[in-house]
């Protein structure tokens, strides 16, 4: 994780200095800062910053929407900027949101630098959870249309009874391949708990859905996960021989899955 890029905007020059000098304590936080009249829009589309913070006095209510918003790099920086707003006519310090970017914050001057600098690295901490949720999300996403794909290309399409059992026990295993260890004490009891049936029932569907492809599927496909030998006169593949092959191809094309899905 890289330092936490912050710009700070204030007239008073002092203030700017201070903070610089007790910021260069922290080895986590860069602080740049602007305390003459600039067009902070301007700037901040062309460089990034994870959080800005910016005296009142020197922006009006649009430009608030238009710093959030700024962002000369989302394919590097996907989260754009926090807003840290400082101003002595507020009653109080507060947080609020608005419907069209996430939670401002509000800081009463004259504040402490120390405090500041605190309120930085707690901010910059949340972005890097909700950049790992985000990231999370996103591969396991990937994952659910990766095992979709698969069991529609191997010949088991959504409307077919065992698809979702199937479905939901290879986004089980996926990460925990000891589920497949005892296959029928653990991935089938997992699966009937998660999909409301008994785990004779999980067994049955999967068996009759694996020998409806192994039969009527493209061989050629099939070859791809469970090996050259493949037709209807061939040996198929147990359920957990199946649940292992369709894992292992998964892997082996999309490698980042296996440690984003954690």
């Amino acid at each position: 994780m890289g330092k936490t890029r912050v710009l700070f905007a204030d007239k008073d020059i002092n203030l700017c200095k201070r903070i610089c000098e007790s910021a260069a304590l922290y080895e986590n936080i860069r602080i740049d800062t602007l305390y003459y009249d600039e067009d902070i829009i301007s700037l901040l589309s062309e460089i990034y910053y994870d959080i800005v913070i910016v005296d009142v006095n020197m922006i009006n209510e649009d430009d608030v929407t238009a710093i959030y918003k700024s962002n000369p790099d989302p394919i590097r920086h996907p989260m754009n900027c926090e807003i840290i707003l400082t101003s002595d006519n507020i009653e109080c310090d507060r947080i609020f949101k608005t419907d069209t970017y996430d939670p401002i914050y509000l800081i009463k001057k004259p504040f402490d630098v120390e405090f500041l600098l605190k309120l930085i690295s707690l901010v910059s901490e949340n972005r890097d959870m909700k950049e790992q949720i985000k990231k999370g999300a996103s591969a396991h996403n990937e994952l659910d249309e990766c095992i979709n794909q698969a069991l529609i290309s191997i010949g088991i399409p959504p409307s077919m009874n065992g698809y979702k059992y199937l479905y939901t026990g290879l986004t089980a295993a996926f990460d925990d391949m000891e589920l497949l260890a005892y296959i029928t004490k653990d991935l089938y009891t997992e699966i009937a708990k998660a999909c409301g049936v008994s785990a004779c029932k999980v067994e049955r569907s999967i068996r009759s859905a694996i020998s409806a492809a192994w039969e009527r599927g493209d061989a050629q496909i099939l070859a791809g996960y469970f090996g050259s030998t493949v037709g209807p006169k061939s040996k198929k593949p147990s359920n957990s021989e199946f649940f292992r092959a369709v894992i292992n191809r998964i892997k082996l094309d999309s490698p980042h899955l296996s440690t984003q899905c954690r």
